[in-house]
């Protein structure tokens, strides 16, 4: 029986210890798209920051970004939901309040209006993304998928949720905290997929390692948790597997019987 598996980037795909992803994830990936499986990406970065990502080595069937708000199969866009333009002008003023940077983050474009401090720096070097473009004259904030707020301790989080209920507010890392439209995280993108594909919650799996992959762990038929994830993402999945620096998505795969 075919079954359609979600992937997490960052930590589950790519080691960040070595910035770069293990031989046996590629092999992993294309044996079980050879085996007949659908293999869909599920990132909290948006398509802007994953094009270095989908090398000619690396196949997907499918992909969600931006946590679910932007889905594409076999290059067809079946979900698109971005952030009201007026919403991203109010929440960058407030920030700016806080003296909290933003990033804005779209199909095509990854930017900042301003720079306070060197949050972002650091939040750049713990995920190895390339450097946001400034753009203080932007004031027209159409087709933004995502924002991210680049604050260290999170003290104000439950403040600003309060004070944008519409907004669904995810901490990504240390350093940042991933904004979107308010209904679910990847688990969103995921059904879109299964709904589309026609499959049975039973014949989906999910891998993943962060916060922002319990739901979607929750969401399917069987989760996994990468040895390296979080505690609660530990426990909310049906098995644990090694840790992504060990062959971590090879042997679930193996152990799953999709290779």
């Amino acid at each position: 029986m075919s079954k359609l598996v979600f992937l997490d980037l960052d930590g589950t795909i790519i080691d960040h210890g070595s910035n770069s992803i293990p031989e046996s994830t590629k092999i992993a990936i294309d044996k079980a798209r050879a085996n007949g499986h659908i293999i869909s990406l599920a990132t909290g970065r948006p398509p802007f920051l994953i094009s270095k990502v989908l090398s000619d080595d690396l196949h997907f069937d499918a992909i969600i970004t931006a946590n679910g708000r932007y889905v594409v199969y076999k290059g067809n866009i079946l979900r698109k939901a971005d952030i009201d333009k007026e919403t991203v002008k109010h929440f960058i003023e407030e920030m700016a309040v806080h003296s909290i940077d933003v990033a804005l983050l779209s199909i095509d474009d990854y930017y900042m209006v301003k720079r306070t401090d060197d949050t972002w720096e650091k939040f750049t070097e713990f995920f190895h993304l390339e450097e946001p473009n400034l753009k203080p004259e932007k004031t027209d904030f159409k087709d933004v998928l995502q924002m991210v707020m680049f604050e260290e301790n999170h003290e104000n989080l439950d403040l600003f949720r309060s004070h944008y209920p519409h907004l669904e507010f995810n901490i990504s890392c240390p350093y940042g905290v991933d904004i979107n439209t308010v209904g679910g995280m990847k688990e969103v993108g995921a059904e879109t997929i299964r709904k589309h594909l026609n499959y049975a919650v039973e014949d989906t799996v999910a891998i993943g390692d962060g916060y922002n992959d319990i739901s979607m762990i929750e969401h399917v038929g069987t989760g996994v948790a990468m040895g390296n994830a979080c505690e609660p993402l530990k426990e909310a999945a049906t098995f644990v597997t090694a840790s992504v620096d060990d062959d971590g998505i090879y042997k679930a795969f193996k152990k799953l019987g999709l290779i």
